[in-house]
């Protein structure tokens, strides 16, 4: 409603579009043509997809989330490289989104937010899905 009542632009939600927009676009109106919010595409490591790891890049921009949710990724990588984790002995895709919402950090984290009626998002799927972007609606 504020991009409307404010007649503004707001980058991947809303655009001013003139007359003459509209018309050299026959009069599309998908709103993707003019505000594009697609998510960033996601990183592709090449070498990670050929000889396996994570890269250690993927796991930084994901500490934010991570640290939100009292969560150490000690529990669940070891270095391999300078560039590269690789899961700790024990822990595999199959294992990691049980041992990331069982992580005692995490549980104490989950049990603070529900005390104060906060609603935090889930961890399991930000360990389990690293290199993808979350999408907020």
């Amino acid at each position: 409603m504020y991009a409307y009542e404010a007649f503004t632009d707001i980058p991947g939600y809303a655009r001013v579009v003139t007359c003459d927009e509209l018309r050299g676009n026959d009069d599309n109106l998908n709103i993707r043509r003019y505000a594009d919010n697609a998510p960033p595409p996601e990183p592709h490591d090449v070498r990670a997809h050929l000889h396996g790891g994570i890269p250690k890049a993927e796991v930084a921009d994901k500490a934010d989330l991570f640290t939100a949710h009292g969560f150490t990724t000690e529990a669940v990588f070891i270095n391999r490289d300078d560039a590269y984790y690789d899961f700790a002995p024990g822990v595999d895709r199959a294992t990691l989104p049980a041992l990331a919402t069982n992580h005692t950090g995490v549980r104490a984290t989950t049990r603070i937010a529900r005390r104060s009626g906060e609603r935090l998002p889930a961890c399991a799927t930000a360990a389990g899905k690293l290199g993808q972007t979350p999408v907020s609606g």
